[in-house]
Formats: structure tokens, C-alpha cells, sequence
């Protein structure tokens, strides 16, 4: 492959966990709206469920984030063998090879599962609040 098919490819996969994300989130926060405006409405059954839903979800998002994210990484392992070959890559493809961030690998995980926790926290404290 091309160094610019590469750079197309490692583009996608970002921008595909970049759009999971931001689903995720916006899931989290009417999850959040639910929870605090129709808590008093929420009973044992509906409480259970909604929290089932966002589990699987969560699951199911948190699963296809880990294959794009392999798929970016597989295409950095690309890029490297390019410049390894010594075959003369652009200034973007050398930043990329660079500046690969590991903070990344421990904050992303870090952040999903701060988020799935207060979320269901807040379903489960709202649900308990309203029933005393």
C-alpha cells in the first residue's frame, strides 16, 4: 500500500472511534436526563431494564472501538514498515510514527469506565432517592 492509502486508512479508523464516542456519550447523557428528570416516574422494572440496555450498549460500543483502535494500530505497524523500507514518507506519515501517544491507550478506558459508572450510579441514586 501506498503511504497515502495508509494515511486514509489510519484516518477512518480514528474518525470511526471518534463517531463511537461521541454516540456513546450522547447515550450517557440522555441516560443522565432520564434519570434526573422522570425519576420519580422510574420503578424496579424500568430502572433494571435501562440499565440492561446501557450495559449491552456499552459492551457492544466498547467492542467496536477496540477493533477500529486495532485496526489504527495495525496501520501504524503499516506505516513503519514503510519508513523502515526506506522508502521516503511525508512529514505527517513521520509525525504520526513520532508522536504516538500512550497516554491515549490508559485515558480513553479510564474515561468509558468513569462514564458507565456515574451513569449508572445516577440512574440507581435517583431511583433510590425517589422511592424514600
Amino acid at each position: 500500500m501506498t503511504e497515502a492509502e495508509l494515511l486514509s486508512l489510519l484516518s477512518e479508523a480514528i474518525d470511526r472511534v471518534w463517531a463511537l464516542l461521541q454516540w456513546w456519550a450522547s447515550i450517557s447523557f440522555g441516560l443522565l436526563l432520564v434519570a434526573h428528570l422522570a425519576g420519580e416516574k422510574l420503578n424496579r422494572f424500568l430502572v433494571i431494564l435501562l440499565a440492561s440496555l446501557y450495559c449491552g450498549f456499552t459492551g457492544l460500543i466498547y467492542g467496536m472501538v477496540l477493533k477500529n483502535s486495532g485496526a489504527a494500530e495495525a496501520t501504524y505497524i503499516d506505516l513503519e514498515a514503510l519508513a523502515a523500507a526506506n522508502t521516503p514518507i511525508t512529514a505527517t506519515a513521520q509525525f504520526l510514527l513520532q508522536n504516538q501517544s500512550q497516554t491515549l491507550e490508559f485515558l480513553l478506558p479510564m474515561t468509558m469506565i468513569g462514564t458507565f459508572a456515574g451513569t449508572l450510579g445516577y440512574l440507581f441514586y435517583c431511583y433510590r432517592e425517589n422511592r424514600a
